[in-house]
């Protein structure tokens, strides 16, 4: 397992979010250090202790509580998120020592924000832009921006970004996994990196969208939608209404003509709920409104009753 996609399921071990076949996957990885001889196995007792404790200094002093999230103004007061500590038994099982070694080695320095299914976190970064995370999505950087490097953040997910313009217009970079990154100045804008696709969608300002290797950018403007399918390699731009794929962040859903397919992979990915339509002709079926999308119980009634289908509810495995 390569250290990106371990430090990814450890984000989500410790946010609650992990998913049984990603539990799997973690077990499997642990458990290969049953099978030779590493380095917690050829420690004795006191070692360990003495490893743990030197563990836990480790933790304190390299998961950083971020002093611009203290302070917020106006609704993002209530929104900015809170640190809970995390306390660690007394006697650590070695399964969380290899796990917890991993995470501080992997996230030396590095804030980590994360949401459930169905949960909406803002964020205020160290330069005071801000960010939104949608439900089922992890954003990460480092906790020290020095002014001098691009403000370079890592989203797995779905944000609204906006970002503050600097006085030396310092670049602010979003890496969404793979080798798509988005490039902006100052600007408003929407990111989902997802299962099936990645698309941006831009508020206002100007942003470039780039791949790792490639000297090309795409330039886009406000209104237009840059997407990619993850079975292509090529980009395919649209122009959109942003407050579609923006709305969430008030806990709104906007629709404009948007298929009842589309409603339904948006639900799986956010919420982490599948459903399954009766009448599969009913699939392309747009509608055009605004619909509450606090409540994924109220959302699935609404959706069944505009669109006229019979919806059966199966939680993601």
């Amino acid at each position: 397992m390569d250290n990106k996609h371990l430090g990814r399921l450890i984000d989500k071990f410790y946010a609650g979010t992990i998913s049984d076949s990603e539990k799997k996957e973690l077990d499997i990885w642990y458990r290969s250090f049953e099978d030779d001889e590493g380095f917690v196995q050829t420690l004795s007792e006191e070692e360990k202790v003495g490893l743990e404790a030197e563990l836990l200094k480790r933790i304190d002093d390299e998961i950083v509580v971020p002093k611009h999230a203290e302070t917020s103004e106006s609704v993002w007061q209530g929104l900015v998120p809170y640190v809970t500590e995390i306390k660690v038994a007394a006697a650590l099982s070695l399964a969380v020592l290899v796990a917890a070694i991993a995470y501080v080695f992997l996230h030396q320095g590095t804030v980590v924000h994360s949401t459930s299914y169905g949960e909406i976190k803002a964020v205020v970064l160290p330069d005071r832009s801000r960010v939104v995370l949608n439900g089922n999505s992890i954003l990460s950087y480092k906790a020290e921006w020095n002014g001098k490097t691009p403000r370079e953040v890592t989203l797995e997910g779905e944000a609204f970004f906006s970002v503050n313009q600097t006085q030396d217009k310092q670049k602010f970079l979003v890496h969404t996994g793979g080798d798509m990154y988005v490039e902006v100045i100052g600007t408003e804008f929407t990111v989902a990196k997802r299962i099936h696709s990645t698309r941006v969608v831009l508020n206002s300002g100007k942003i470039n969208i780039g791949k790792k290797g490639a000297n090309e950018t795409v330039a886009m403007l406000p209104g237009e939608m840059v997407s990619i399918d993850k079975n292509s390699s090529g980009y395919s731009k649209t122009k959109v209404n942003p407050e579609v794929y923006s709305s969430w962040k008030v806990g709104k859903l906007t629709l404009d003509r948007t298929s009842l397919q589309e409603l339904l992979t948006m639900i799986e990915d956010t919420y982490g709920v599948r459903l399954h339509v009766v009448e599969k002709d009913l699939l392309d079926k747009r509608i055009s409104g605004r619909i509450p999308a606090d409540n994924i119980d109220t959302l699935i009634q609404d959706i069944a009753a505009i669109y006229k289908v019979e919806l059966k509810n199966y939680a993601v495995p």
